[in-house]
Order: C-alpha cells, then sequence, then structure tokens
C-alpha cells in the first residue's frame, strides 16, 4: 500500500510539474480598449450625449451596457432620481440630468463594454460641488 501511494504522488508531482512548465498556447484574448467622451458640466433638466469610443484588440464585437449611479446618503428615503436614460444599449446614449439637488455628493455614468469573454467599464463621474451645476 506503501508503494502504491508512493506511485500516485510521484505520478501526481510529475503531471503537475509537466503542465507547469508547457506553454499549452492557450490565448483567451484581451479586454476591449477605449475612452469615454462626455460633457464637463450639466444642468439639471437638460439632456446630454455620452458615447464610448471602444475596440477590441482581437477584433471581437461589442455590446454595451450603461447605467446611472448615485451615491445615497444614509439619510436618503425612498427613490433617488438619477436622471432619465434614454436608452440601455449602443455606444453613444442620451441622458437627461435631474432636476434640483441630488441627494448624495457624487453621480456617474456608466458604460460596460464586452466582448463576451471580457468587459472593460468607463465612467462619467461628476461631484455636485465642482463638476455638476444643478439647477
Amino acid at each position: 500500500m506503501k508503494n502504491s501511494l508512493a506511485s500516485i504522488l510521484l505520478l501526481t508531482f510529475c503531471f503537475v510539474v509537466v503542465f507547469n512548465s508547457c506553454d499549452l498556447g492557450l490565448d483567451l484574448g484581451d479586454s476591449p480598449e477605449g475612452v469615454i467622451i462626455y460633457p464637463k458640466e450639466m444642468r439639471g433638466g437638460n439632456t446630454y450625449e455620452f458615447k464610448v469610443e471602444a475596440t477590441d484588440p482581437d477584433g471581437d464585437s461589442l455590446t454595451y451596457s450603461w447605467s446611472v449611479e448615485v451615491d445615497e446618503p444614509s439619510s436618503s428615503l425612498g427613490q433617488v432620481n438619477k436622471g432619465r436614460l434614454h436608452s440601455w444599449t449602443g455606444a453613444v446614449v442620451s441622458y437627461t440630468a435631474p432636476e434640483g439637488n441630488i441627494p448624495g455628493d457624487r453621480l456617474r455614468v456608466k458604460c460596460t463594454v464586452s466582448d463576451g469573454t471580457f468587459e472593460a467599464v468607463f465612467i462619467a463621474s461628476y461631484i455636485n460641488s465642482n463638476f455638476i451645476m444643478w439647477i
């Protein structure tokens, strides 16, 4: 029984060493690359265009998924007005900024670009006091 166990351990060790040292030629590809183009300032109630210019180094087709996030303070009750995203897919979307002050300090318009295997996330971030003007 000792010899069987020793043989199994030796074979397992050899298997691990051989496959760890081999280049199996597995290339899963690369993630999408690009940039988000967005307005530097927004006014509540106005509509703006957000665009992601992205490519995939492997030539894979890309899908786009947009969302809006707002940091909510602990004192927030109920739904937070995040404005209106007019579409959730495509390289270009329109977004209407909410009127009045948002209760949080930060608003993000986010696009996740996927090539089916990898994802890249592009974010336009606004801070109430510095970049975004709410009227």
